[in-house]
């Protein structure tokens, strides 16, 4: 009785302000877009991995940045540099660098410049002297702003001040800079807010602007960046912190004139949305603190991924591999349980040292790793969710048989307990029903089926959302409903 109808999962994240139009939620899940004929669907869900602890520098220590030098890991976890040793259990006290916020880090291969944004304090650290603080009165210059981010390109150290202004150390010395070595945006008079080396050129982000800048000399004479003429780009970036390099090129959270916030990609010429208006949504929702947006952006097993922690949305990940497969933009959301600052993930900072990924917190010292094969945070459940597509027959009754989630069953917990997944519906898109639960099986039960019947009758649409969050790898392969229209 009814048609039975495969019910897509490739469309990941998309909610709307009327629940009417889209309500897919995609969180602790991510979009798998096989690369063969005669899968089991056209795309299935995949489960995030996991974090667990390799060590604890203390308990209000929340990390503030890390940064690769020469293949070693650092992190800055409250107001302490630490190296992470290749034991992967011993983090090692370098110095106070003082402050609360998040910090800029760059290095020149021996140096790593550490800059504490809008303070006028910085640091250089070597392996043969420690750290250092900046004491260079172009550095510290009380008359002009303070320095806000640093990278590094072709032997000199780059910095922006938070005005019109940015400036250079000398060669291969970060320690020292010269106060007529600077520069400034010419194309249009907004602020600098952030820079970036892409490529060799140097990408200075005003608030309404992108200029590009390539070195002119490597002799030390005369300020050695000039801009290319003619290549401005007319979008500025909102959050200083959210450009980094992705997929072999640049993303970052930007706006033109007079316009919201978008995650946008550099094409080679120019920038080209990567967000959907349901993304564009979430980041207007954090409007008022768009500039403490963070960029997060890892490879994994293929997949390439690059993430952006908001305050108030969660952090938002975009997918490259799932969306140049799917031909749709795919993103999801990954958020930790039990936080003080609730509705986000938990990394405050990732990198790849020692042929892992390594994660700074946002809630303590812990130096931890990203596992796929683990299936909480620190011990927390993650708890993953998904929706479908609004379901309607044309604005005519329809009654729902059966809907039916075929996942990779017997997984089992190791407790011996038994997962589940929970199923809710709504057919407003704003009140949902209590939870059912289905066993999602025990160990070695590869046939479980999990099914919901007679399901009732919706006069308009219906939505249906599942949720689970037992400690085990849940594989979503399929969703398929049963109706009678």
């Amino acid at each position: 009785m009814g048609q039975i109808t495969p019910l897509s999962l490739t469309n990941g994240l998309y909610v709307s302000e009327s629940p009417a139009i889209a309500d897919m939620v995609l969180s602790g899940f991510y979009v798998n877009i096989p690369e063969t004929q005669g899968a089991i669907s056209d795309g299935q869900l995949l489960p995030v991995g996991g974090l667990t602890e390799l060590v604890n520098t203390g308990v209000n220590e929340i990390n503030r940045g890390s940064h690769v030098m020469a293949g070693i890991p650092y992190f800055i976890n409250g107001q302490r540099l630490y190296r992470l040793e290749s034991d992967l259990e011993t983090a090692t006290d370098l110095g106070e660098i003082s402050g609360a916020g998040r910090v800029s880090t760059s290095d020149n291969g021996t140096q790593m410049l550490i800059i504490v944004p809008k303070t006028r304090i910085g640091y250089i650290y070597t392996e043969e002297d420690g750290l250092t603080l900046l004491t260079d009165a172009t550095f510290t210059d009380p008359d002009k702003a303070a320095p806000e981010i640093g990278v590094f390109i072709d032997s000199y150290f780059v910095i922006n001040r938070g005005s019109k202004e940015f400036f250079c150390s000398n060669v291969n010395n970060g320690l020292v800079y010269d106060a007529l070595d600077f520069g400034s945006a010419e194309a249009d008079p907004d602020i600098i807010r952030s820079l970036h080396v892409h490529k060799n050129q140097l990408y200075v982000f005003g608030s309404e602007t992108i200029e590009v800048f390539q070195t002119t000399t490597s002799s030390g004479a005369g300020f050695p960046f000039q801009r290319i003429n003619g290549f401005v780009i007319p979008k500025g970036i909102a959050a200083p912190f959210s450009v980094t390099e992705f997929n072999s090129s640049f993303t970052f959270i930007g706006q033109g004139v007079d316009e919201t916030p978008k995650v946008y990609i550099f094409t080679g010429s120019g920038v080209a949305p990567i967000s959907t208006t349901s993304i564009d949504f979430l980041l207007q929702q954090n409007q008022e603190n768009i500039a403490d947006v963070f960029t997060l952006a890892y490879s994994y097993r293929g997949a390439v991924f690059v993430g952006y922690a908001t305050s108030k949305s969660g952090s938002i990940f975009y997918d490259a591999k799932a969306s140049e497969l799917s031909g749709k933009k795919q993103w999801h959301l990954r958020e930790s349980s039990g936080l003080q600052e609730k509705n986000r993930w938990r990394v405050n900072s990732l990198v790849t040292a020692y042929g892992k990924l390594l994660v700074g917190d946002s809630e303590s010292g812990i130096i931890g790793e990203y596992q796929n094969d683990v299936n909480t945070d620190y011990g927390n459940p993650i708890v993953r969710e998904f929706s479908l597509q609004t379901l309607e027959n044309n604005s005519n009754a329809m009654y729902i048989n059966k809907i039916e989630v075929v996942i990779d069953s017997g997984q089992g917990l190791i407790n011996g307990d038994d997962p589940f997944l929970f199923m809710q519906y709504s057919d407003d898109g704003r009140v949902y029903t209590s939870p059912r639960s289905r066993n999602a099986g025990a160990v070695g039960e590869y046939s479980k089926k999990l099914c919901w019947h007679q399901l009732g009758m919706t006069e308009r649409y219906r939505i249906f959302k599942f949720t689970c969050s037992a400690d085990v790898r849940w594989v979503i392969l399929k969703v398929l409903i049963n109706a009678d229209g």
